[in-house]
């Protein structure tokens, strides 16, 4: 398909109240979706009525010719809901992006992914850990994410970079949109590490109330483990780690001084059960790491076997039991096995108790 049409579908899903991914699949596929009549497409999108089709018909008709353009020039690329490169942590909201705009190498977004989140206005406590934690997890090849704000999302972003890790930054505005401003460089030098800026807002999307949420919702679902750190309890952290929660990911908080107005975000989210980190050791065993495994390997995804990388798709970081593996793949069962052995002689995957596989970087 098009890069055109796929930006179309993401203004389309910022534009009308229903999944646009299921209704992907509802018609087969995404081709299957630009080529059926407007009914049909409306239908599909949960049986869109008055002002929802005027919205379906007038963004079908969008003339996204300049947004290709930029996304060309920026050297941006588009990673799309049929990919197998696509997050499979993001199929667990209700409204998954269609695409995400991507600068930088989207492969660091299907490693372990852990997320440090805290306030922009945070105390230099809640920036140091930030950074050391962040620093400690990227020691051992987990990407670092978070949002790109200044305060603690800067220190997490910046920990990882000085030992030469990997992190991910997500946009609450277009991928040509510089916001915030003094974090240009930052940007910058996270796309030169091996990094990615990614958001699913299509270019020139400015920055809004509303946009920050959306951005926090792929935070969480991007992550195994959300990490709160130096957080009021007015933050807007706590909407990254009740999503969190509600997408059966792990939460945790960094304890601070109960003196400080800055650590009450966090301590709340202990009080009401969310795990105690205070370093990266601690975040390690929360997403099922010791803290011994080798620095990050490199994926070299694009020299797997058709086979093998069929099944790398299907995997994710959380047990994937063998059996629904060789249904969902449709191999025989040597095949599978024959897979399975090469992804774990490469470091790839790893076997767990009953049967199940994970994705083992």
């Amino acid at each position: 398909m098009q890069p055109s049409d796929w930006i179309r579908l993401s203004i389309l899903a910022d534009s009308v109240k229903s999944p646009v991914v299921p209704a992907l699949r509802r018609l087969g596929c995404a081709d299957d979706f630009i080529a059926a009549l407007p009914d049909t497409q409306a239908e599909a999108l949960g049986g869109l009525t008055g002002h929802g089709r005027r919205v379906l018909s007038a963004v079908m008709a969008t003339d996204c010719t300049p947004h290709v353009g930029t996304v060309t020039e920026l050297g941006a690329s588009l990673l799309t809901c049929e990919s197998d490169d696509y997050p499979k942590g993001l199929l667990d909201l209700d409204f998954p992006p269609a695409c995400l705009f991507v600068l930088g190498d989207a492969s660091c977004l299907v490693r372990r992914c852990v997320s440090i989140v805290g306030s922009r206005a945070s105390s230099p406590y809640g920036l140091d850990m930030s950074s050391r934690i962040a620093e400690g997890l990227a020691a051992r090849g987990v990407c670092v994410v978070s949002g790109l704000a200044v305060g603690v999302d800067s220190a997490a972003h910046e920990g990882a970079l000085r030992i030469g890790g990997l992190t991910a930054a997500v946009l609450g505005c277009g991928i040509d949109v510089p916001y915030p401003r003094r974090n240009r460089e930052l940007r910058g030098r996270i796309v030169e590490s091996g990094g990615a800026v990614v958001t699913e807002m299509p270019p020139g999307a400015e920055p809004s109330r509303d946009a920050f949420p959306r951005r926090n919702r792929l935070v969480a679902a991007l992550s195994l483990l959300t990490v709160v750190v130096g957080a009021s309890d007015s933050s807007g952290a706590l909407i990254t780690a009740d999503w969190a929660a509600e997408l059966g990911r792990e939460v945790a908080g960094v304890p601070g001084s109960v003196r400080d107005p800055f650590n009450r975000g966090a301590h709340k989210l202990i009080r009401e059960g969310a795990h105690v980190v205070d370093s990266a050791e601690s975040a390690f065993a929360l997403i099922g790491l010791t803290g011994d495994e080798s620095p990050q390997r490199d994926l070299d995804l694009a020299s797997l076997a058709p086979h093998e990388r069929q099944v790398w798709s299907l995997l994710s970081h959380r047990p994937t039991h063998i059996d629904w593996l060789g249904d969902e793949a449709g191999l025989s069962a040597s095949a599978l096995a024959t897979a399975l052995t090469v992804l774990m002689a490469r470091g790839l995957v790893e076997a767990r108790p009953g049967g199940c596989y994970v994705r083992a970087v």
